[in-house]
């Protein structure tokens, strides 16, 4: 009989929608499923988010949470070797306190059964956002460089330090144009940070605007086609060393050449 370690759990957190951070979640999952990882989306918009996946392939989102020790049943393995947990979306996305504890014991399961757990939660203060932040050992906050996305990212890490996570969290700039912008948006974060107070954010890199484009193009009709541009930016070092030491060693020199902004 193996015995797998705990899975590692990746939030991806934004504070508006449209900053790339689902396309960038399946680009992870398709980069570590081809480094040998076992790798697991999580759907945490239950079905409301930007997958699109096929539909009949999902469950219902009451038949989800009502899933027991088969979970893997409901289970979608892409082209590109990771997997999606995912249902055909509610009415309404208002979690019940019951459904809280469903999915919570639902992402406890899931991490007996894989290497790397990633969650993608809806934008903004979402109660399964900071849910999603809670159950992770590391956060990546998605910001855009215009105003109103670095603003409701302040908003987002004030709500996150309220429940003690915020050192766990790193900024991650999206849609810019190139480094120094990147710099920039995220030198303005830092400063927004240190009036809560947090700690300077940890760095995790950037995403060029071509890049997203490209990866929206051919990596969210179908999730299973994730682009792996969008993370050819992103200093992804920490993600490594969440793992063992023997799985660290396999995924780190596959970051050796990410670009790495000013902290």
């Amino acid at each position: 009989m193996v015995i797998r370690s705990r899975a590692k759990t990746i939030a991806f957190l934004s504070g508006v929608g449209g900053t790339g951070r689902t396309t960038a979640a399946v680009g992870l999952a398709r980069h570590l499923a081809g480094l040998g990882q076992k790798a697991l989306l999580f759907d945490f918009c239950f079905g409301w988010g930007g997958l699109g996946l096929e539909r009949q392939k999902s469950p219902s989102y009451a038949a989800l949470l009502d899933t027991d020790e088969h979970i893997e049943d409901a289970v979608i393995h892409s082209k590109t070797n990771y997997d999606i947990l995912t249902c055909l979306p509610p009415p309404v996305l208002d979690p019940s306190i019951d459904d809280f504890k469903k999915i919570v014991w639902l992402a406890d399961r899931l991490t007996e059964k894989y290497d790397y757990l990633i969650l993608d939660p809806p934008s903004g203060g979402h109660p399964l956002s900071l849910l999603a932040a809670g159950l992770s050992d590391l956060v990546m906050l998605f910001t855009r460089p215009d105003g109103a996305s670095v603003t409701s990212s302040y908003h987002l890490l004030k709500s996150l330090n309220a429940e003690g996570i915020a050192s766990k969290v790193g900024a991650v700039i999206s849609f810019v144009d190139s480094a120094r912008q990147a710099a920039s948006v995220k030198t303005r974060l830092d400063i927004l940070a240190g009036q809560i107070p947090v700690s300077k954010l940890h760095n995790f890199g950037f995403i060029p605007r071509l890049d997203l484009n490209r990866g929206i193009e051919i990596g969210i009709e179908y999730a299973a086609e994730g682009s792996l541009d969008t993370i050819g930016h992103l200093n992804l070092a920490a993600i490594a060393m969440l793992q063992n030491e023997t799985a660290a060693k396999a995924i780190r020199p596959a970051f050796r050449g990410s670009a790495k902004v000013g902290r």
